[in-house]
C-alpha cells in the first residue's frame, strides 16, 4: 500500500511540475481542395504555396499546405498500391515535398477513409492502406 501512495504522489509532483505550452494560434495552413476541388496539379500546388509565402502568410502561422483530392492516379501499382498521378504530378509527392519544405512549409496529403476517393467513382483511397501512405512519401 505504502508503495502505492509513493508512485501516486510522485506522479502527481511530476505533473505538478510539467509545463502546459500553448500555440499562439491553431494549426493553420492552405488546403488545395477550397481552390481546386478535385483537380489539382504540381503547377498549382508550387503556385499557391509560394503566394502563401509571398503574402507574408507563413510569418502569420500559415505553414502548412495540404494536396487535397485529386493526387492519385486511377490505378494502383504493380503491388497494389496507391501512386502519383504523373500526368498531374509530373515530379512526384517526394520532389513536391521537398519544394513545399525549401519554402518553409509543411506538406499535408489528404486521401479518402473508404476505398474511393470523396465524391469519387474511380480514385482509390486508402482505407486499410497504411503502408501505401507511407511509401508514397519516398516517390
Amino acid at each position: 500500500m505504502a508503495t502505492r501512495i509513493v508512485t501516486l504522489l510522485s506522479t502527481f509532483a511530476w505533473l505538478s511540475t510539467a509545463k502546459t505550452v500553448r500555440s499562439p494560434t491553431p494549426p493553420m495552413g492552405w488546403n488545395s481542395y477550397n481552390s481546386y476541388n478535385c483537380f489539382p496539379s504540381e503547377d498549382k500546388i508550387k503556385a499557391s504555396a509560394q503566394s502563401l509565402v509571398e503574402l507574408g502568410l507563413v510569418e502569420l502561422g500559415y505553414n502548412f499546405a495540404t494536396v487535397d483530392c485529386g493526387w492519385p492516379s486511377r490505378d494502383r501499382d504493380a503491388e497494389g498500391r496507391l501512386q502519383w498521378n504523373e500526368t498531374l504530378f509530373p515530379s512526384g509527392g517526394k520532389a513536391l515535398g521537398d519544394y513545399l519544405h525549401g519554402l518553409g512549409l509543411g506538406f499535408g496529403l489528404y486521401s479518402g477513409a473508404g476505398y474511393l476517393q470523396c465524391g469519387s467513382t474511380d480514385l482509390p483511397a486508402s482505407l486499410g492502406e497504411r503502408e501505401d501512405l507511407q511509401s508514397l512519401w519516398s516517390k
